[in-house]
């Protein structure tokens, strides 16, 4: 038997994911648009500004959200660079290259679900189960109408997750890789590795930590005689994925007088959770808006409007004052940081643990909630959960649980720095890439495929 997964099938999984997610998110633009006459918010304010960004670099005016703006610093820059070539369309058709961009995302992302369940279960059935599970989101067609890094980040984080699986546990039999095929992963693995980095801070943590691990893995568990070449190819995944992150982080210390690594922001979004959550001591003000009391309660009082754009902190001195104060109240309130992160953990994958929780403690984010928001964190509550209880019950049985505690720690490794911030949780974006580790085991717990023998 072959040690590949046919091309074939990762050609028709990725043409019929793309086929399926970009005629429904069409339909769902061009029904309200076009036969209804509705207007749907694409961009402005409330969205996140990638596409103002992709406009500003294809008109030559660097990264900043309007021309003669000040440079951004809460944004990384790769999605907007795959935005530029949909800047060049009309308007009115901005929106469909975007939908097809994001499409194309989503078909990559089922190639690689079904890559990593093969390399889990040795069953194509789980792969097309895993893909099934994914297309029947109620999140996916919302986020693939939007201009919005979470699909392009996902996908990533998939990708890498493929790619350490199989450094770790060998092929989908379970075979150690050959020399040569481990130094191809690896420098894949750097490849995307540094892709990720530059669509989140939270990927620039991620590759870190995974490389680290494996790179101890080389050096202390890896057959003696391949641990040699195989810490070189670690090494040059290390610089690959250097190499690819670098004209960003040199673009941040030439223009900008604080040091950005990769993007700012955490410390706003912090105080926007305890203002969110209503912890923390903070005086907010009934008459003020979220952003603004969050600000004033990282020392900032300043007006949002003012302070920000595109939900991100654009005066340095303002980004250095709020990373300060979070720090400080961090350190004074470790019990509100735990607090915090449990709420979050709970509200990302129960949406309706925010609307439970209004219930019984005041908070300003808890007006302004409507039946169709509801419906929504309704929906997206039951399909998480049922996600998990399937995922539970596929660990509980396998005889392997090695593989299986590697993706758990490889999920809650991306979502567990953003649970101190704790903000805006509902619209799953900040779970997505774990939620795609668990519809693997979901997929073989519906099968009842239990997880193949092998590794080393």
């Amino acid at each position: 038997m072959s040690n590949k997964v046919p091309s074939d099938s990762l050609k028709r999984v990725f043409l019929l994911s793309f086929l399926i997610v970009c005629t429904c998110g069409l339909a769902m633009y061009l029904i309200p648009t076009v036969m209804l006459g509705m207007t749907i918010e694409f961009t402005g304010p409330r969205h996140d500004g990638y596409l103002e960004l992709a406009t500003m670099l294809a008109s030559g005016e660097g990264f900043r959200f309007e021309p003669g703006g000040d440079p951004v610093m809460h944004r990384p820059p790769l999605y907007p660079i795959l935005l530029i070539p949909a800047t060049f369309f009309p308007v009115g058709w901005q929106e469909m290259a975007v939908i097809s961009l994001n499409s194309v995302l989503a078909g990559i992302s089922c190639m690689m679900l079904m890559l990593l369940s093969i390399r889990l279960f040795g069953s194509h059935r789980v792969g097309y189960t895993a893909v099934a599970l994914y297309l029947v989101s109620p999140w996916l067609y919302r986020l693939v109408s939007l201009p919005h890094t979470a699909l392009l980040q996902s996908t990533l984080y998939l990708a890498s997750a493929v790619l350490l699986m199989s450094m770790v546990f060998g092929d989908r039999h379970g075979q150690p890789l050959k020399s040569v095929r481990f130094r191809r992963a690896a420098l894949a693995y750097g490849a995307v590795g540094g892709l990720l980095t530059l669509t989140h801070g939270v990927g620039f943590l991620v590759f870190g930590v995974t490389w680290f691990a494996l790179t101890v893995y080389v050096a202390l568990i890896a057959p003696r005689s391949t641990r040699s070449g195989r810490a070189t190819a670690m090494l040059a995944s290390a610089c690959l994925a250097g190499v690819i992150a670098a004209p960003w982080v040199i673009r941040n210390a030439l223009v900008l007088p604080v040091t950005v690594p990769v993007t700012t922001g955490a410390s706003f979004n912090y105080f926007m959770g305890n203002v969110y959550w209503n912890l923390g001591g903070h005086d907010n003000d009934i008459e003020r808006s979220l952003q603004d009391n969050a600000l004033r309660a990282g020392g900032v009082d300043k007006a949002a409007s003012d302070a920000m754009r595109f939900w991100g902190v654009m005066d340095p001195t303002d980004e250095s004052a709020l990373a300060t104060s979070m720090r400080e109240h961090m350190l004074a309130n470790p019990m509100t940081v735990l607090e915090k992160s449990l709420w979050s953990l709970a509200d990302n994958f129960v949406p309706l643990t925010h609307l439970v929780y209004c219930q019984f403690r005041e908070a300003a984010s808890c007006a302004g909630s409507n039946v169709v928001s509801r419906l929504h964190q309704f929906g997206l509550s039951l399909y998480y959960l049922a996600l998990i209880a399937l995922a539970t019950v596929a660990v509980v049985r396998g005889r392997q649980r090695g593989p299986a505690l590697v993706m758990f720690a490889l999920g809650g490794l991306h979502i567990g720095p953003y649970l101190p911030l704790g903000q805006w949780a509902p619209h799953g974006i900040y779970g997505l890439s774990a939620v795609l580790l668990l519809i693997v085991f979901s997929a073989a717990s519906l099968l009842q495929v239990p997880p193949r023998s092998g590794g080393h």
